[in-house]
Order: C-alpha cells, then sequence, then structure tokens
C-alpha cells in the first residue's frame, strides 16, 4: 500500500503489481467499509476472538478492507500469496485453522480445490473482487448490511408512530 502524501495520508492509494492502474479510499471510506463487513462478519458468520480468517489475493481495497474488518473482532488474520498450489493453500488453510477465507476471483478455483480436500463450506469463501457464481463478496456483504440497516431503521421509525401517534377511527 501506498499512502498519499498531502492530507496527512488520509487517502490510501492501492496500486496492484500486475496492472498499472491505481485506485484511492479515504480512510474514512475504509473504516466505513471495514465496519460495516465487520459487523457482517460477526452477525451472520459468527466470527469470534481468536478464530482465524484467510485472506488471498494481490494487493487490492478490499485486501484492506477485509483485514480492518477482522481485527476488531480479535480474529487472526493469516495472509497467503495467491499464486499457490491448492495442496499448499489446504495445508496452511488446516494449520492455520482458519474458519473464513476471502479470496481473489483469479485465484478461485485452485483455493476451492485446497478448501474442498478440508471440507470447507462454500459459505465461508468469499470473493474479494467480484461476485463469482454461488459465493458472496465484500460488496454483497456490505450491502446486506445497510439494507439491515434501513430495514431496522424503518422499523423503528413505524413503531415509534404507533406508539406516539394517536389512532384516528
Amino acid at each position: 500500500m501506498k499512502h498519499h502524501c498531502g492530507d496527512w495520508g488520509r487517502t490510501i492509494i492501492i496500486q496492484t503489481p500486475s496492472s498499472r492502474t491505481r485506485s484511492g479510499i479515504s480512510l474514512p471510506e475504509l473504516k466505513d467499509h471495514a465496519t460495516i463487513v465487520s459487523t457482517a462478519l460477526s452477525l451472520k458468520y459468527g466470527v469470534k476472538p481468536q478464530q482465524n480468517i484467510a485472506i488471498i489475493g494481490h494487493n487490492s481495497i478490499q485486501y484492506a478492507i477485509a483485514f480492518f474488518a477482522a481485527v476488531p473482532l480479535g480474529a487472526g488474520v493469516t495472509a497467503l500469496a495467491p499464486d499457490n498450489s491448492s495442496s499448499d493453500f489446504s495445508y496452511s488453510l488446516s494449520s492455520a485453522a482458519s474458519q473464513l477465507v476471502f479470496v481473489d476471483k483469479l485465484a478461485m478455483p485452485v483455493v476451492r480445490k485446497g478448501c474442498g480436500t478440508r471440507s470447507m463450506n462454500p459459505r465461508n469463501i468469499m470473493v474479494n473482487d467480484d461476485t463469482a457464481i454461488g459465493y458472496t463478496s465484500l460488496a454483497t456483504l456490505v450491502n446486506e448490511v445497510i439494507i439491515s440497516y434501513h430495514n431496522v431503521i424503518t422499523q423503528l421509525i413505524i413503531t415509534s408512530l404507533l406508539l406516539f401517534v394517536p389512532f384516528i377511527y
């Protein structure tokens, strides 16, 4: 990760080694996304302190979001290079006792094969960058949490209206 030197490094610029493209995210945006994903990991996946989450991928904003989502939960993070073999992934994930795996879409076939030898639930494999059929992405987690927050807020508004507004018959 490269930190933008203007504005005291408040914008994180990430450049992937395989491309010349650069993408950036502000620190408040990173915090917001990581908090949302952290909430989803806790509520939907039951991540608890001392559990392990593996992140397999190249340098990307999604990698940073996944990392900073795991840390507040007290979960350990195992970082693995995406160009390992399926047997390497199987060994690494087993020895780290990883409960969840975040993976780049390009490494998905090899990781899926490695996770298959461990009998890992496909629900616990999430794609960092884009959706793959049958797998959850970070963007999906963010959207699910935002929608559930909106639903809770709507229910609270309706409940408060019903409690404090007299019925007209």
